[in-house]
C-alpha cells in the first residue's frame, strides 16, 4: 500500500530543481558471504542480518553528488558441522555455530542521478568499517548450547573495501523521496588474524537492500 500511494501521488508531483542538501533515514536487511582460504575446513552459509543507518548528501551537479552512509549493520552467518578441535568432542558431538558480527560501516561515495521526477542512480566509492562485537552460538548434536560467547579479539576489527549501489528514489512532495536501494561492500582486507580455527583467513561480501526517506533542503540547483 505504501508503494502504490507514493506511485498515485507521482503524477501529481511537479520538481523543477534539486537542492543542495539531503538526509535520508534509511533501514533493511543484508546477506552476508564470507570468502575463507581454501584450504580452510569450516563453511560459513550467509544469513539475514539488519542494516539501519542515516545518508548526508551533497548536490554539487543536477546529476552528481557526494554522499557518505554511516550505518550499524548486524551481520550474521552459519557453519554447519563445524571444525574447533581435531576430532568431535566425544561426549556433545559435532557443532553447528552461529556466528554474530556487528560493525560501523561508513563509505564515502560518488553518486550520479538521472532522471527529473523519479530518479535513479548509481553510486562507488571507499567504505571503513569497525567491528565492535563478535558473538558465537556453538550449538551441538547433543541438543547442548553454549554461548553466545565473545570472539572479538580473534579478528581484525577494521576492513576497507569498495562499497558500490544502485536505487530508484521517488518523489513524494517537493522535499521528500522514498527510496529503495541496494548496496554492495566488498571487503579487500582479510579480517582474519590466525588466532583461531575460525579466523585463519576470512574476506567479506555484504549485500544490503534498503528503504528509506529523504528530505532535501538547502539553495536550489536550477535543472537545465
Amino acid at each position: 500500500f505504501l508503494i502504490l500511494n507514493f506511485f498515485i501521488v507521482l503524477p501529481m508531483t511537479t520538481i523543477g530543481q534539486i537542492n543542495r542538501f539531503e538526509v535520508s533515514g534509511e533501514t533493511g536487511t543484508n546477506v552476508l558471504f564470507l570468502w575463507a582460504n581454501k584450504n580452510e575446513n569450516n563453511t560459513e552459509l550467509p544469513r539475514f542480518g539488519l542494516s539501519t543507518g542515516f545518508s548526508f548528501r551533497y548536490n554539487f551537479h543536477k546529476n552528481f553528488s557526494i554522499e557518505t552512509n554511516p550505518a550499524i549493520d548486524r551481520k550474521r552467518s552459519y557453519a554447519p558441522n563445524a571444525t574447533i578441535d581435531e576430532e568431535p568432542d566425544p561426549f556433545l558431538g559435532s557443532v553447528d555455530i552461529a556466528s554474530q558480527y556487528d560493525c560501523l560501516t561508513i563509505p564515502i561515495r560518488i553518486r550520479y542521478c538521472l532522471g527529473r521526477k523519479v530518479k535513479f542512480f548509481v553510486s562507488t566509492g571507499p567504505y571503513f568499517s569497525y567491528m565492535f562485537g563478535l558473538t558465537f552460538l556453538f550449538k551441538y548434536e547433543s541438543g547442548s548450547e553454549i554461548g553466545p560467547l565473545g570472539y572479538t579479539g580473534f579478528y581484525n576489527q577494521f576492513e576497507f573495501g569498495i562499497s558500490s549501489s544502485i536505487g530508484l528514489a521517488v518523489p513524494v512532495t517537493d522535499f521528500l523521496q522514498f527510496q529503495i536501494e541496494i548496496r554492495n561492500n566488498t571487503g579487500l582486507n582479510d579480517i582474519g588474524n590466525g588466532k583461531s580455527a575460525f579466523a585463519s583467513s576470512r574476506k567479506t561480501n555484504t549485500i544490503v537492500p534498503l528503504i528509506g526517506m529523504t528530505y532535501s533542503f538547502g539553495k536550489a540547483l536550477e535543472l537545465k
